[in-house]
């Protein structure tokens, strides 16, 4: 059975991949793929209206990340932030079908996605509509938007996403409820569907 990668195992290889090492990712990758495919089977549940099963929605994230190139500027340096953007990549993904599907039936079926660890599979918001909240909240406050995805798209604890992020649980809870709070609002507003922007 393969263990759950260390946060400094990770760290590690995101650092060799900040400094240049391409083969850095790719061994990131393979380590921590059982992880991510928990985080993507949670996300998919049990859903037959996908063409993605857990497995594809990881390698397809992967794929879109492997393409990118190494180098100082890229910010994750922790196993949160590592998982937050392979997270944010599967949430990109998720979108981009849901937008051809929607587009092929003239407004057909909703795609809908859990991004609430503890709703266990009752329906949630239309996923172009939380795609659409999460990058009006990015505009405003990409570290709340962070906390969000890593809480709601990556399941991380308080405890976990204070070490990723170096700060202290009392700010993660203050930031997430405001975070949490805006995305709901925008959700409720729209009614499920948020106006491109």
């Amino acid at each position: 059975m393969q263990h759950a990668p260390a946060a400094g195992e990770i760290t590690e290889l995101l650092e060799r991949w900040r400094g240049g090492d391409r083969g850095a990712l790719d061994r990131l990758f393979a380590l921590a793929h059982g992880e991510l495919v928990k985080i993507a089977r949670a996300r998919l549940g049990s859903r037959s209206d996908t063409l993605f099963s857990p497995t594809v929605l990881v390698n397809e994230a992967c794929l879109k990340l492997l393409s990118r190139e190494p180098g100082t500027d890229r910010p994750w340096r922790s196993r949160g932030q590592f998982y937050a953007l392979v997270s944010t990549a599967m949430l990109h993904i998720l979108v981009d079908h849901a937008k051809r599907k929607k587009a092929a039936k003239h407004g057909g079926d909703t795609v809908w996605v859990s991004f609430d660890p503890e709703r266990d599979g009752r329906p949630s918001p239309d996923l172009l509509a939380l795609g659409q909240a999460l990058a009006g909240l990015e505009r405003l406050d990409r570290r709340q938007a962070n906390i969000w995805k890593c809480r709601f798209l990556c399941g991380l604890k308080i405890a976990e996403m204070a070490e990723a992020f170096e700060l202290g649980e009392s700010t993660i809870r203050r930031e997430l409820k405001a975070a949490n709070g805006w995305v709901r609002s925008q959700l409720r507003h729209s009614g499920g569907n948020l106006a491109m922007t």
